[in-house]
């Protein structure tokens, strides 16, 4: 599956789940959301991969949410921005223990 905002691939039961925006610092808009809740839903559907790093391309793991979506827009699009945002946390599973060697700009999540 193509993605805009994020990169994604799998090897030896290993996702890696890239944030594609570095020159947004890698901020989360409701487009990359999206791809995210996607992304993790046809990994989990193909249970190819039995962990999935989340990290962040560049220098930087995330800015947060890109602050160009909510500045001054209507509260109808604030909401459904939230609802993706809130669907993208809970499709997201943290797994019951992290590595300890887990590097800083990086996530961990299994099944």
């Amino acid at each position: 599956m193509a993605y805009q905002h994020i990169l994604y691939e799998e090897k030896d039961e290993i996702g890696l789940l890239t944030l594609n925006r570095p020159a947004k610092r890698n901020a989360l808009s409701r487009a990359c959301e999206e791809e995210i809740v996607a992304c993790l839903e046809d990994a989990a559907a193909r249970h190819a991969a039995k962990v999935i790093i989340l990290r962040g391309a560049g220098d930087l793991f995330c800015a947060g949410h890109d602050r160009g979506e909510i500045l001054n827009q209507p509260a109808g699009e604030i909401r459904r921005l939230f609802h993706t945002s809130v669907k993208m946390m809970t499709t997201i599973r943290a797994p019951e223990e992290v590595p300890g060697d887990a590097h800083d700009r990086q996530a961990l999540f299994g099944r």
